[in-house]
């Protein structure tokens, strides 16, 4: 008998898949940090239009585990996710961009672009804030 089932298929590879590379510096978020905050990647599936939305979530432990989420981004096609579209979240809705990336260079670039934002070190500085006016009140 032959076999049926495929595990093997036309996937992005790990170094072109968004979810890895969203991952990827997820996980340099509580390095990067001193372990004040700590990066998380969700998965969100629309099951009528078959897109998919990973988001990057900033948690902030002494904040009873605070969520933020900074970064989405959303793929209309998994097994072919480029072009993909990119948003950077911010309290002001004026702050909310959305970019178009056509690859995996550009994805990466862009990535790092708002990470390194002054509208991301505005939101870490504010919830680095937040961190330091609870712990005055404990003391």
């Amino acid at each position: 008998m032959t076999k049926i089932w495929n595990i093997y298929g036309e996937q992005p590879r790990p170094e072109e898949n968004p979810e890895v590379i969203l991952n990827e510096y997820a996980k340099l978020v509580e390095l990067d940090t001193d372990k004040k905050f700590i990066g998380i990647v969700t998965e969100t599936i629309r099951e009528e239009t078959g897109s998919v939305t990973y988001a990057l979530y900033i948690i902030v432990p002494e904040l009873k585990d605070y969520m933020y989420r900074l970064i989405e981004v959303n793929l209309q096609n998994l097994i072919k996710p480029y072009p993909l579209e990119i948003s950077l979240f911010a309290k002001d809705p004026i702050n909310h961009r959305t970019f178009t990336c056509d690859n995996v260079e550009e994805f990466r670039k862009k990535l790092l672009e708002l990470i390194q934002s002054p509208v991301t070190s505005g939101i870490l500085m504010h919830l680095k804030t937040m961190i330091d006016i609870k712990k005055s009140y404990e003391d």
